[in-house]
């Protein structure tokens, strides 16, 4: 199950359109990218305007979603291996 902050996410909250002002794609909203990066940021005066980014780099979704899937294995596996133990 994903964390609560992220229930409501789809892919769109991943989307990073292109600025019209200065022609970079912009970096997923409250996210930091280095000074050396080629991603359109809060500096720049189109990074606030239509249209927006979302908050999640690409892919984050379907990584976070992976890593919980197996982190809900891992917990069903060790119960399964609690239970052995309680039996013997």
């Amino acid at each position: 199950m994903r964390p609560k902050y992220l229930i409501g996410c789809t892919t769109a909250c991943e989307h990073m359109p292109t600025c019209a002002t200065c022609g970079r794609r912009k970096a997923p909203v409250g996210r930091a990218v280095g000074p050396e990066s080629n991603y359109c940021d809060r500096d720049c005066p189109g990074y606030t305007r239509d249209p927006y980014p979302g908050h999640l780099w690409p892919g984050e979704l379907a990584r976070i979603d992976q890593e919980t899937d197996n982190v809900e294995l891992l917990d069903s596996a060790l119960q399964g291996v609690e239970s052995e133990s309680i039996r013997k």
